[in-house]
């Protein structure tokens, strides 16, 4: 980033990057999907499909994507997007079958609460939430990576591997 290259910034977190055999990159938490609350691993917090019941009494459940395009779903505004799950969604459902688009989880929220298709949220906020049903579980397709990025001339350093060190031994595998 450019805060690295003036020397503002040492290290940062950075959510869906795929570089290899780069040596200023180390993956740091390979976690299972993510949802507004944060990344979090294949467990009750990651995001899933979720639809409200008076959707699924309405239209019914999809067994697969040979059922998609007689859904409708909530996906992003920019048809671009490159969050995993948002490029499964572009790829796995017809576009004509996104009825909604938004930039905005709490848009996103308020549209599968009131029915207006099928969406990306946490499943344990629909677990917890009144009305709301999961359609997929969280899949493996879903899945974001987080890494530690340096500077290429800091990487090495003794302050940026005392916090690799610290992490690898304080943070288990899906911790965030």
């Amino acid at each position: 980033t450019l805060a690295m290259a003036q020397d503002r910034l040492d290290v940062a977190v950075v959510g869906g990057a795929t570089f290899n055999n780069v040596d200023n990159l180390a993956l740091f938490s390979q976690s299972g999907a993510c949802s507004d609350s944060g990344s979090h691993p294949f467990d009750g917090r990651a995001s899933g499909l979720i639809s409200s019941e008076g959707y699924v009494a309405v239209h019914g459940r999809p067994d697969g994507p040979q059922d998609y395009a007689g859904h409708r779903f909530i996906g992003p505004e920019d048809r671009d997007n490159r969050a995993p799950y948002n490029r499964w969604l572009s790829n796995a459902v017809p576009a004509a079958a996104v009825t909604f688009r938004c930039t905005d989880t709490r848009a996103t929220r308020a549209a599968v609460e009131a029915g207006a298709g099928i969406g990306f949220l946490s499943a344990a906020e629909a677990a917890a939430t009144h009305g709301l049903v999961q359609v997929h579980p969280p899949r493996p397709e879903w899945m974001v990576r987080l890494w530690l990025v340096t500077h290429v001339d800091l990487h090495r350093t003794t302050k940026v591997q005392a916090l690799l060190a610290f992490l690898k031994e304080n943070i288990t595998e899906g911790a965030f």
